[in-house]
């Protein structure tokens, strides 16, 4: 009987087959762990996915906790080695790759109405299904090595892995109550675990090495957020500095294009800026006149 490693490795398509493929019963989590396999110079020039049952300090952004029981998630992390496409090393462009990778992968095998929300979060009707967390890592002194088309590696010394950690409620109903309001599950998958995590690590290694930005446009056509009032700021918690706007599109970089009351725009691209809907605050401050949500350049 083949184990969960060689069950995603048979759902893989031929190109990706000799990733390297490692699956846990239970992890701190699985980025963690990844960083550990980095460190010790144990993944060269070739990427790798790591799969765990259970997390036991599932994290998102700013630390905050990513429930992770047993056998009722995803639970994954997939490195990006150093050579891939150039923009797989910026946080907020390739979190938005890896946003549409799970949409891609979830779209035909759920009856859910699936929605991103800028930047790291996928929903499945109004629950919040999905965290991502992109992260860099450097291992100074590594030796270049071979991808898997068996051309060797150009990327600097100094160039960063990236790991990608994602974390999908699959079946999960019992959450926490500092989870309930918000979280939600896909319940209703036609397709194994192994089946998803080989679709995911597919598309989001199809992503990381295009540079081109066509999927920009499933990241539009899926935003929760475009044409919405938000509120934002580096921590949502810390409501007496939290800015207002109007969130107007994505740009070609997977920033967040918000127009202002004055008619001013700012883009977001930091990974460490909170993002809120108005209409979701406890105590929100009392709607703005309502902008028109134009691309910039258009009328």
């Amino acid at each position: 009987m083949k184990d969960k490693a060689d069950r995603i490795r048979d759902a893989l398509p031929i190109e990706y087959k000799q990733i390297k493929i490692k699956c846990f019963e239970e992890v701190d989590s699985t980025n963690e762990e990844a960083k550990r396999m980095i460190m010790t110079d144990s993944i060269g020039d070739i990427p790798a996915l790591l799969v765990a049952r259970r997390q036991l300090a599932g994290h998102g952004r700013l630390n905050r906790r990513f429930y992770s029981p047993t056998d009722t998630g995803l639970y994954m992390s997939v490195i990006i080695p150093p050579h891939a496409g150039a923009g797989a090393a910026d946080v907020v462009s390739i979190t938005t790759k890896a946003a549409v990778a799970v949409v891609r992968a979830l779209h035909k095998h759920t009856e859910k109405k699936l929605g991103i929300k800028w930047v790291n979060d996928v929903f499945a009707d109004d629950g919040k299904i999905c965290g991502i967390l992109a992260e860099t890592t450097i291992l100074r002194g590594r030796t270049p090595g071979y991808r898997l088309d068996g051309t060797k590696s150009t990327a600097k010394p100094y160039d960063p892995y990236v790991t990608v950690g994602i974390g999908i409620n699959l079946t999960t109903s019992a959450f926490p109550e500092e989870f309930q309001s918000k979280a939600g599950a896909v319940e209703d998958l036609d397709i194994s675990q192994e089946e998803l995590a080989a679709r995911i690590t597919k598309n989001l290694l199809n992503l990381a090495n295009d540079d081109s930005r066509m999927y920009l446009g499933d990241y539009r056509s899926y935003s929760t957020v475009i044409g919405k009032e938000i509120v934002y700021g580096f921590d949502i918690r810390e409501t007496d500095k939290l800015k207002h706007g109007l969130a107007v599109d994505i740009d070609e970089n997977g920033g967040l294009i918000i127009k202002h009351e004055d008619g001013t725009l700012e883009t977001l691209h930091s990974g460490e800026i909170s993002v809120r809907l108005e209409e979701d605050m406890t105590n929100p401050k009392p709607a703005f006149r309502r902008l028109k949500a134009t691309r910039p350049g258009t009328k």
